[in-house]
């Protein structure tokens, strides 16, 4: 019990580190992106934005990020342990699938209790207002309905690309374990850095789809929304933004998971 214990502490020391190391890397671009897509979405928007909505938006990122940071790679971890204890598993087959279906449990809860969080940095651009008492705590209390607008999206997102990444995470992980003139630092990088290309590019579009459905003050059906975009951007609805949120997504990720592997290895 004391073992599990000292376990689930590392791993929320982990996670802890690697949401703010997370933060600290995408919290400017998630910001600027979510000004791009408001402006395009709502043709109303403000292009300024306020002090006091720059830290409301802040704020909320953070908390977002730390609240996924604290509770999704150590779910992913601690199921993946436990099942790869039950069931014995020994074939590399078996260590991805099981990896894999536990980095979608930890995905689809993640959009449960994230998804809202993530929704108030983007209610900020549009409704500033909401943010001149105490962050908007009663605002983001009393309008939970409201702000899980795109979550289908967002679930879809994550089964698109959590699976496919956590199964090429365990491959990579299994194949440079094979070679020893690496060292740990070297081997973590890089398998953050094909986690992170797999799970971005697997989930891209639908993320899009999420964030457009998050800034429309419409609320407007899927089908709709996505209609009028195309009419008034084509493609480039889908691929804006994609030739600087890769590189910065990818170093985000990579940077991520690298911070998560390195403190949880304390535990194995």
């Amino acid at each position: 019990m004391r073992e599990n214990s000292q376990t689930l502490q590392d791993y929320l020391k982990a996670g802890a580190a690697s949401g703010l190391v997370n933060f600290g890397i995408k919290c400017a671009p998630d910001l600027h992106f979510t000004d791009m897509m408001n402006k395009s979405v709502n043709q109303e928007a403000s292009a300024k934005n306020s002090w006091q909505t720059i830290r409301g938006a802040v704020y909320w990122n953070f908390v977002c990020r730390m609240t996924m940071g604290l509770i999704t790679f150590p779910l992913q971890r601690t199921l993946e342990k436990k099942l790869l204890n039950d069931r014995g598993a020994t074939t590399l087959q078996e260590k991805a699938l099981i990896g894999s279906f536990a980095g979608w449990c930890a995905a689809m809860f993640e959009v449960l209790y994230a998804h809202p969080i993530d929704s108030m940095c983007i209610t900020v651009k549009n409704t500033p207002a909401v943010f001149k008492n105490q962050f908007g705590m009663h605002y983001f209390l009393h309008n939970q309905a409201l702000l899980r607008t795109g979550m289908v999206a967002a679930a879809a997102r994550n089964t698109c690309s959590n699976p496919p990444a956590w199964c090429a995470k365990t491959i990579t992980q299994d194949y440079l374990s094979e070679n020893s003139a690496l060292n740990a630092h070297v081997k973590n990088l890089t398998i953050g850095l094909v986690f992170s290309m797999t799970r971005f590019l697997a989930g891209y579009p639908l993320d899009i789809i999420k964030l457009a459905q998050q800034c429309d003050n419409k609320q407007l059906p899927v089908r709709q929304l996505l209609q009028e975009q195309f009419k008034k951007e084509g493609m480039r609805f889908f691929t804006k933004g994609l030739s600087w949120r890769l590189p910065i997504n990818l170093a985000s990720t990579a940077a991520q998971l690298y911070t998560f592997e390195t403190i949880a290895s304390r535990a194995k």
